[in-house]
């Protein structure tokens, strides 16, 4: 399983969200990955970090904004369906995933 790290996720949901050089350079930026996964039947974004502890950017010397993590974790939840799974224990992490990929499994 390899679950995001906090510096992972601002970069995904700050600098790679919908850049220009991304789309320019024939990269995939963060707004087409979710686009891309609309279709599939389970999808989910784990990081390896609380969700208390992500809404406090500042401890990761990031300009990432606490309204910017917090919009980002309401759209990828509401608008693109995505299950988000925060945990800074990496054995909790482990079994979030997969308890719901046996479920999907077994569905």
């Amino acid at each position: 399983m390899n679950a995001k790290e906090a510096s992972d996720f601002y970069s995904y949901i700050g600098k790679e969200r919908d850049s220009k050089a991304k789309r320019d350079a024939g990269l995939i930026c963060t707004e087409q990955k979710l686009e891309d996964m609309r279709p599939f039947f389970f999808k989910a974004l784990v990081v390896h970090e609380s969700e208390d502890q992500l809404l406090q950017p500042w401890q990761y010397f990031t300009e990432v904004k606490p309204s910017v993590v917090w919009g980002f974790l309401c759209a990828a939840r509401v608008k693109y369906g995505l299950h988000v799974y925060c945990n800074a224990h990496k054995e909790r992490l482990e079994m979030w995933v997969l308890s719901h990929l046996l479920y999907c499994y077994k569905s």
